[in-house]
């Protein structure tokens, strides 16, 4: 019917009894540079009324699709005014790709159109957003990735498609290549408007977009996530829990291009709580840069106690993080570190040492190799008998533990 009331050019101002003696009939609407074209194409006449058939087609700009809207048995009056609400209904589902295919909105059964006598009016929506398994993985609160896809639904009524902003909640996620830390976030603002963006959006550091370096920000498109808790992979455990922990970021985004934001936090866990194989230790800052959906850098630092070491005086360490959970771990000796088992005075830990951690079934199994020398102040006996072994500047080579 819309194609016929193209090709015969039979559009009309204002809907009323006289615009209805040749059907079909159209009414366009423009509204932010896109057309909402709504056609009449069929009427009954009662003795009270008279019922319309309409449909509305609005061609989706992101991808080229049509979405058909249709509406049966609503009331005009003798003169051709509407009664009560004009409403047509999305005749089918619909999914539309957004820039880059990461992430897709899901128009679903719900979704209608109102429209008046001068045309095209709202449109509400009820739509899931789904996001795809190369930006996003679904997790549950063990860790455990889950099939399928990251989906949260939302309802909105816009007047213009270039102007859709809504808040949703996204469920338990991790994002791919970064493997182990699960995020949630709600409130989470979906930016699909031209027009303006979320309140006091605060774009991440260095960020990279075309909307900003055109200096068009209110052009950019995507989720932002003001505030999110994440949660540390299974291996980051503390002793006599099997809770994850967790700690807040702030300032994330997630576009076309990918999952983009800054991740720190402090004193994590400590000396006393970190369990890694029956060694302890603690995590004391931890900080990840991610730029589309890659670690741009990442890394953490804390102290270990290694089992022949004084446990008042721990190692330090600082470990890198690559992709997939691979750890680079260094390891920094105090200058008063003691081996109790060694009764050592003195102890010198060469640089060439290390500290190799491997992770497996979601355990950090930790194996540290030292080389440097050592002062031996060792006794012999009890009390005032006592006696003492002095071996000074021992060198060892190759000490794995």
């Amino acid at each position: 019917a819309l194609e016929e009331v193209r090709r015969l050019r039979k559009f009309i101002g204002v809907l009323n009894g006289d615009s209805l003696q040749n059907l079909p009939v159209g009414i366009s609407t423009e509204v932010g540079g896109h057309s909402y074209e709504i056609a009449i194409t069929d009427i009954i006449l009662k003795p009270r009324y008279a019922e319309i058939e309409v449909f509305m087609q609005f061609t989706v700009p992101q991808n080229g699709k049509t979405l058909t809207f249709r509406g049966k048995g609503i009331k005009l009056t003798k003169e051709g005014g509407i009664v009560g609400d004009a409403t047509l209904q999305l005749v089918a589902d619909y999914h539309i790709n957004l820039d880059g295919d990461k992430s897709q909105i899901i128009l679903k059964s719900g979704t209608y159109a109102t429209f008046d006598c001068s045309g095209f009016q709202e449109m509400h929506i009820k739509a899931d957003v789904k996001f795809s398994r190369d930006l996003l993985l679904p997790e549950d609160l063990n860790g455990n990735i889950q099939e399928g896809n990251v989906l949260s639904g939302f309802e909105a009524t816009i007047r213009s498609w270039n102007d859709l902003i809504v808040q949703i909640d996204m469920p338990p996620f991790q994002v791919r290549n970064l493997q182990g830390f699960g995020f949630t976030a709600e409130s989470v603002v979906f930016d699909f408007s031209d027009l303006q963006n979320a309140p006091s959006i605060v774009f991440p550091k260095d960020y990279q977009s075309p909307a900003l370096l055109s200096g068009t920000p209110n052009l950019w498109r995507g989720f932002y996530l003001r505030e999110l808790s994440v949660r540390l992979p299974r291996e980051f455990k503390k002793q006599d829990t099997t809770e994850r922990t967790t700690f807040t970021a702030y300032n994330v985004l997630i576009d076309d291009q990918g999952f983009s934001g800054f991740l720190e936090a402090k004193n994590l866990i400590g000396l006393d709580e970190g369990l890694m194989s029956g060694w302890a230790f603690s995590l004391d800052s931890l900080a990840i840069e991610m730029e589309a959906n890659q670690i741009e850098q990442a890394g953490f630092n804390g102290e270990l106690i290694i089992p022949i070491a004084s446990e008042d005086k721990p190692f330090g360490y600082y470990a890198v993080m690559n992709p997939n959970n691979e750890y680079i771990f260094n390891l920094e000796a105090t200058e008063d570190m003691e081996f109790d088992i060694f009764k050592t005075s003195e102890l010198q830990i060469d640089e060439g040492s290390y500290l190799e951690i491997a992770l497996r079934q979601g355990n950090f199994r930790p194996k540290a190799l030292l080389h440097g020398s050592m002062d031996i102040n060792a006794p012999f006996g009890e009390g005032e008998a006592a006696a003492y072994a002095r071996l000074a500047d021992l060198n060892f080579q190759d000490l794995q533990l």
